[in-house]
This record gives C-alpha cells, structure tokens and sequence, in this order.
C-alpha cells in the first residue's frame, strides 16, 4: 500500500546518522520532517492498522512544494484502504490507483530522503492489503 510503502520505507535517517529538519523558510518542511518522522516511529513501535496509518498522514502538514503529491498519495491510500480484499475486482482497483499516485509518490519519497535526510530505500512489500498479493 502506498501510504505504508511511504511510511515505512523511512525507518532510518541518512547515512551521516542524523536526520535533518530539512525545508526552507516558510514552507513548514522542518516542522513536516520532524513530524513525519514522529509518525514514522510511533507506527514502527505499534502495529498500526492500515486506516490509522492514512489518518496519521492525513494529520500532517506537508510544504506547499509537495502538499498536491502528498494530497494525492493520502488520497490514494484512503482508497486502497476502502478496498475488500475479498472482492475480485479489487486488484484491477488497487494496481490502477497504485499506478495514478506513483508519480507523486515518487515526489514525496524523494523530498523526504533529500530534505529530511531520511532513507526511503525500503519499501512496504509485505503491507497488506489487495495490492499486496502477486502481480505488484
């Protein structure tokens, strides 16, 4: 799933072992970076559901360089979390949205490792979920 592959790709900070409050002024990326990596450890210390996960991203507040991907991804996760698992037509579904919101993914995951100096290498391939099952 999109928001947990966001989430818990970034378990660890940069290579020099500090993670940064990156961001300009004026655009809240420190207080986004300090903030989604708050997140990132409380769920990495709990076994959050899928739904809390989403509701954890939907609480924070992107800068404005990355609010329209970041809107996009949250929006993508809700979705995927709405999906029945069990329904036939949900993979179609899952890999669609998946695929609409990969750019913008992209976009967050890039300005997280490159303004928070945190590592989004790992991804959430064992995140359960319709998407999670072969064909990804």
């Amino acid at each position: 799933m999109l928001a947990i592959a966001l989430v818990g790709g970034a378990c660890s900070d940069s290579d020099d072992g500090v993670g940064r409050a990156g961001g300009t002024e004026g655009d809240s990326g420190g207080d986004f970076c300090a903030d989604f990596q708050a997140l990132n450890d409380e769920l990495a210390a709990s076994e959050a559901s899928d739904e809390a996960i989403v509701e954890g991203l939907d609480d924070l507040d992107p800068p404005r360089q990355i609010a329209d991907d970041f809107d996009t991804v949250v929006a993508a996760a809700r979705q995927l979390v709405a999906l029945d698992p069990s329904d036939p037509d949900a993979m179609p579904q899952a890999q669609a949205t998946q695929q609409a919101a990969a750019e913008a993914q992209q976009n967050v995951s890039s300005y997280i490792e490159e303004e928070c100096g945190l590592d989004m290498s790992t991804s959430g391939t064992d995140d359960a979920g319709p998407d999670a099952s072969n064909g990804r």
